[in-house]
């Protein structure tokens, strides 16, 4: 289970800060996870896409590692991590 807590409130940004699942237009995609015994494992995530590559996390995922709602990240290879571009300001802890 992955638990979201924001580091910002506020920050003044040109996006909504507060910005969630229920006011986008949004998409998921599918985040390479690691490589299981016979074929990758991804997990599916709700996202604005910015470019034909680039998305924004609208929520924090529950097995990915490194990623946190609000990171502007690149996916470039389909079986490899993503690339964080930006920072959102958030943290995800997984437990």
């Amino acid at each position: 289970m992955a638990h979201h807590m924001d580091d910002k409130a506020g920050d003044g940004l040109e996006d909504n800060a507060h910005e969630d699942i229920a006011t986008c237009a949004s998409a998921t995609i599918k985040v390479f996870v690691k490589m299981g015994k016979t074929r990758p494992i991804f997990e599916e995530l709700p996202v604005r896409q910015l470019s034909e590559t680039t998305y924004k996390l609208l929520a924090s995922p529950g097995v990915a590692l490194n990623l946190a709602k609000g990171d502007i990240i690149e996916i470039v290879d389909q079986h490899k991590a993503p690339v964080v571009l930006k920072r959102g300001g958030n943290f995800c802890i997984q437990i």
